[in-house]
């Protein structure tokens, strides 16, 4: 098309009489919009919710570490220390044991000299 034939088109148009819109246009229009307004509104609920779902996953993934470190972190301390100091806490507990176990057996042995030496002194005894 050339300029004076594109030129003559626009005026053809101006100068004639209006045209109407197709029955019915106006409220497609209207049902399309409302379809793309409840698309947008659904895919906000839909990303509304998976951003819900990703922040419990996350609270979850933390609660479980800290978890984990509470029941973890004594169990660390306990291997941390060193072999010496092991066998050093372990001596001493073996020299505790043997004290109380010969504590109680002195006791045994004296509670025993103890009851000799009333069967010697019982008066009953002498009487016969």
């Amino acid at each position: 098309m050339t300029g004076k034939e594109l030129e003559q088109l626009i005026n053809e148009i101006d100068s004639g009489p209006l045209l109407t819109a197709p029955i019915g246009l106006k409220e497609e229009i209207l049902a399309r919009a409302d379809k793309i307004d409840k698309r947008k509104e659904f895919s906000t609920r839909l990303k509304k919710r998976g951003e819900l779902i990703l922040y419990s996953l996350e609270v979850t993934a933390v609660t479980a570490a800290a978890v984990f470190l509470i029941i973890v972190s004594p169990l660390k301390n306990e291997f941390s220390t060193n072999r010496a100091e092991r066998e050093a806490t372990l001596f001493v507990k073996e020299e505790n044991i043997r004290k109380t176990f010969f504590d109680k057996a002195h006791k045994i042995v004296y509670l025993g000299d103890f009851m000799d030496n009333l069967e010697k002194d019982d008066p009953k005894e002498e009487r016969k």
